[in-house]
């Protein structure tokens, strides 16, 4: 081969730039539509946003006050596609009787920031409706309490009790919030209180979720294979876009009126009903589940440097959630403090400390918060570690 020849590769034919040109157009062609279907998903999304309120779509219904057979939708949850259910973010509502409000992270506390301030020991409250603290004042939360009696005991450095407790929530609910959600406010110690929802029938979701059909009857997936069932590709594009799109969040709103409009079902069992009846296969949270999802949380709390603490809850007239508490936190090496002990302290007739059947009232919130701060004040007052 000649210099030149080497130099001078053969030139394109006229077929080559034929077969080239069409894809090129194909391209232009591809750009121009993608561009397009952008700015008409961005022109519904915007109008969404500009026309729309953001739909409240809670998840769950609830008793009218003093009417047990009428239900209505819950004004303070909100749903989630991991916990089921959560607090309504920045709400502003009176539930059951009382004011609540909600921080930017829908919690029953005052604004705070995901990132500890400095020098600062703070808590975690984590569990069900007594921890939020149904039927008493935000400031009569066994939480809020404990945070301002640390604060007279410890001088050395800033107490902050950040309370997460959820109505109806499992211990399962409360766990899988910590791994994704919690670990990230840097918490120092996580106290956790679960009892009674743990011990709901596995309808108890479907019923107050779907209403009191025979797919509520037959539900019977526990809190954990809900939280950890495999989800499929469209499943996992479909939750990203409720958390980000306006538009498909009134839409899917709008469709699932729809749909509860043409079935005209509404649960007819309420909580009290739907006591598993002891049979632990039919509970949300069975005993070997609790013990596993117990032992989680102690690994996790070694893994990210925080102490956990379980409170063995009390209630008017059920304990069956003792004994495992005690042999777990055993087990785990883990603090354990026994809330009934506020009720002896108390003493006088039981009853006079609930509010009802399984919620204390606010002089039984006062004494959980004088044991706890009995118990951990001298602790936390030891020199911090960062």
């Amino acid at each position: 081969m000649s210099p030149s020849e080497k130099q001078n590769p053969m030139p394109a034919t006229k077929g080559d730039s034929a077969r080239e040109a069409p894809r090129i157009g194909f391209m232009k062609k591809f750009v121009f539509m993608v561009v397009l279907i952008v700015l008409f998903l961005g022109t519904i999304e915007g109008a969404a946003r500009l026309f729309f309120a953001d739909p409240h779509d809670s998840p769950l219904m609830i008793p009218v006050p003093g009417k047990k057979d009428e239900w209505k939708q819950s004004e303070l949850h909100a749903g989630d596609p991991y916990l089921f259910w959560r607090n309504r973010p920045n709400a502003e509502l009176v539930y059951k009787g009382v004011d609540v409000s909600t921080n930017a992270f829908g919690m029953r506390d005052d604004a705070t920031t995901q990132r500890k301030p400095r020098g600062t020991y703070r808590i975690v409250s984590l569990g069900e409706s007594t921890t939020f603290g149904s039927k008493v004042a935000q400031n009569e939360t066994y939480s809020a309490r404990l945070e301002s009696c640390l604060d007279e005991r410890v001088t050395e450095r800033d107490v902050e009790v950040l309370n997460i407790g959820t109505p109806g929530w499992s211990l399962v609910q409360s766990y899988v919030w910590l791994e994704r959600e919690g670990v990230d406010f840097d918490a120092d110690m996580v106290l956790v209180y679960h009892g009674y929802n743990d011990f709901l029938g596995t309808s108890f979701v479907a019923r107050r979720v779907e209403g009191s059909g025979e797919d509520a009857e037959s539900h019977a997936a526990t809190d954990l294979e809900l939280a950890t069932r495999p989800r499929g590709s469209m499943e996992r594009v479909g939750e990203w876009l409720n958390a980000n799109s306006r538009a498909f969040r009134v839409l899917g709103h709008r469709m699932r009126q729809m749909a509860q409009d043409a079935k005209s079902e509404e649960p007819t069992t309420n909580v009290d009903e739907a006591m598993a009846s002891g049979d632990d296969d039919g509970v949300r949270v069975p005993e070997e589940e609790r013990r596993e999802v117990l032992a989680r949380m102690a690994s996790l709390a070694k893994r990210r440097g925080f102490e956990l603490v379980i409170l063995v809850p009390c209630y008017r007239e059920f304990d069956e959630h003792r004994d495992v508490l005690f042999e777990v936190a055993n087990a785990e090496g883990l603090t354990i403090i026994d809330l009934e002990a506020a009720v002896e302290a108390l003493g006088g007739s039981r009853d006079d400390h609930f509010a009802d059947a399984s919620h204390p009232g606010e002089r039984l919130h006062a004494e959980f918060a004088a044991l706890l701060c009995e118990r951990l004040a001298g602790a936390i007052a030891e020199p911090a570690g960062d």
